[in-house]
């Protein structure tokens, strides 16, 4: 059996894991942990991961879906927009699109372990490990959530087809975690077996790599699939796997190791696969679908074709749509010239519209609010909205917006009473995407703590730790949103700078400056003016007046008016020491001051006239 498994010139050390293997699996100790890969060879034809997500968006957005030619988003993500707008059509077509009879060989190995009393683990939703099961007379125990059963278990630990209400499909879903109950059942299913991963990316870091991490297994090995190559050991796919503790990594040919491994007693007849028509579903609407794909180019950062999209479709006059419209142009290069009065005529609308009305749209009343008497009513309707056992995404991103703005006009106490109840409330309802936003606000209020009041280096070290996870929940590997990622990375810099790190902190902003280039004018002022701070504090005062002209030229050419409060007086700043510009540095304060409160954010104003006057900036 060991002859046929090498496949030509095989280390022995392989041939002493296959024993291990063949050992395990005779004596129940074997526990199989596989992942979508399994059901992708024929005849089961199943869709891998970006299949997936192209045929659902094909079935559940057509023909709007046309406009995403550049999907590239891990499916718990893309399934998060159309979930949120209507689950039951998300849920059918997924049942649709994973629905088959055609086991292949891999499942029927699966059911082959079961028969000798061991245990399969799968993140798959499909039913063909059991089918295969049926077929061959085996019987297994299924568990789509904790049962007594230790042995003969098909644990399927993200749901399954069975109970559509029982899938992890969203992102929010898989960022709660397994949750105690599969957590505890998981690492009782572990312990002590040897453990052989088939079809599986490893790619979940939030919920099943911290359990497999932590478990009691006795060895893991890990089959990382090449087509045609020789079996051979190979280094850990990701660093998540690598993380793992007792791991071997084999490369090779799944199907042909595992048919070594695991000899089938039985061969049944698979069934043919069946050809099934489009389920009757409670269809999204066109303004749904137009909703989700909007969203989904807002979160790729596409924001000029989401302007394209929206312009020439007959359901633009939808107010969902127009304000993803409006929250588009607000990043595009070149704002309408109607932009701040089609803002005006937004807010003032959504102000004075219905409770159930705002409640939609609260994130845009508090993003886009420029008015000092607004910001106190956002708050209380935050706090308020945070109060309730399961606060909605809308609201809790909302409270997240209204946070930034408390934060910018020096409301430090409400900030902080803020910044606790949003966190209590992804505590109570978990969002990936929501939490790693708060985290960025919190970390700025943070360092603004530290502008104002001095430096907390214990503070600001949780901070720069927050942070941190905050990039990794944003990063490529997991929600894919650089927009917030390069935030996060920012706000980084700046509790770097206050810590005096201030070489890490610059490579943080211009890593940000790079990003948000021709994409946010807006970031990349922000960008500038932190560089021209660090410039300064590094006692290189020419370098920071080239960083501030800088900001000026891009204000001016991008028709902002953003920040320049901030980087007049820095500018100020730049001039202190020098009897000769004294004249112009009061000048330039009392300009900061006078933009800051156009912006009618007195706090910032006062601070610029403290400078004038010769004494120092502290808040009101």
């Amino acid at each position: 059996m060991l002859r046929l498994l090498q496949q030509g010139d095989v280390m022995g050390a392989l041939d002493r894991d296959a024993a291990e293997i063949i050992d395990a699996l005779g004596e129940g100790h074997l526990l199989i942990f596989c992942g979508a890969g399994i059901s992708w060879p024929a005849p089961s034809g199943l869709p891998l991961a970006n299949d997936l997500v192209s045929r659902a968006a094909a079935a559940l957005l057509a023909p709007y879906d046309l406009a995403l030619s550049r999907l590239v988003v891990r499916p718990e993500v893309f399934f998060s927009y159309p979930y949120r707008i209507n689950p039951a059509a998300t849920l059918e077509t997924i049942g649709h699109l994973l629905h088959s009879r055609s086991f292949n060989a891999l499942h029927a190995a699966c059911a082959e372990t079961l028969r000798k009393g061991n245990v399969v683990v799968t993140t798959n939703f499909d039913g063909l490990i059991e089918e295969a099961a049926v077929q061959m007379g085996v019987p297994f125990t299924l568990a789509p959530a904790r049962t007594d059963a230790v042995q003969g278990v098909v644990f399927k630990i993200h749901g399954s087809l069975g109970d559509l209400r029982s899938l992890t499909l969203t992102i929010d879903q898989v960022g709660a975690g397994l949750g105690p109950a599969r957590a505890a059942y998981l690492q009782e299913l572990l312990v002590g077996k040897t453990v052989l991963v088939l079809g599986y990316s490893g790619n979940d870091p939030l919920d099943i790599l911290p359990v497999l991490r932590e478990a009691a297994y006795g060895r893991i090995i890990w089959l990382d699939h090449a087509t045609a190559l020789p079996l051979r050991r190979a280094h850990a796919p990701n660093a998540l796997i690598k993380s793992l503790p007792r791991l071997t990594v084999w490369r090779g040919d799944t199907e042909a190791i595992v048919a070594g491994l695991i000899p089938i007693s039985a061969h049944p007849v698979a069934q043919p696969l069946v050809s099934l028509q489009p389920p009757a579903l409670p269809a999204l609407s066109d303004a749904q679908k137009m909703r989700v794909v909007s969203q989904i180019l807002m979160h790729q950062d596409d924001y000029q074709r989401v302007c394209d999209f929206v312009a020439d479709k007959p359901l633009a006059d939808d107010l969902h749509l127009r304000i993803l419209q409006f929250e588009a142009e607000s990043s595009i290069s070149v704002r309408p010239a109607d932009w701040t009065l089609r803002r005006d005529t937004i807010l003032d609308g959504l102000f004075d519209a219905a409770p159930s009305v705002q409640d939609q749209h609260l994130p845009t009343m508090a993003k886009y609010n420029h008015r000092a008497d607004r910001l106190q009513a956002l708050c209380r309707i935050a706090l308020s909205a945070l109060g309730a056992e399961t606060p909605s995404p809308a609201q809790v991103e909302a409270a997240i917006e209204t946070l930034y703005e408390l934060v910018y006009n020096h409301h430090f106490a409400k900030a902080q009473a803020l910044s606790d109840a949003i966190r209590s409330a992804l505590t109570r309802s978990p969002n990936v995407l929501l939490q790693a936003r708060h985290i960025v606000e919190d970390a700025y209020l943070t360092n603004q703590l530290g502008v104002v009041s001095g430096p907390d280096p214990a503070a600001l070290q949780r901070a720069l730790t927050a942070l941190d996870r905050a990039a990794y929940l944003l990063s490529p590997e997991i929600c894919n949103d650089q927009f917030f990622y390069w935030q996060a990375r920012s706000n980084a810099g700046c509790s770097l700078m206050l810590l005096g790190r201030c070489d890490e902190a610059r490579r943080c902003f211009q890593g940000a400056r790079r990003y948000f280039r021709g994409l946010s004018y807006n970031n990349e002022l922000t960008q500038i003016y932190y560089m021209a701070v660090l410039e300064r504090r590094t006692g290189r005062r020419r370098s920071a007046l080239r960083r501030l002209r800088a900001f000026r030229r891009l204000n001016e050419a991008s028709g902002r008016a953003y920040w320049l409060g901030f980087a007049k007086r820095e500018q100020a700043l730049n001039l202190v020491g020098s009897s000769r510009s004294a004249a112009r540095a009061t000048r330039l304060l009392e300009e900061s001051a006078r933009h800051f409160e156009d912006e009618e954010n007195p706090a910032e104003a006062s601070a610029s006239r403290r400078l004038s006057a010769g004494l120092p900036p502290l808040a009101d």
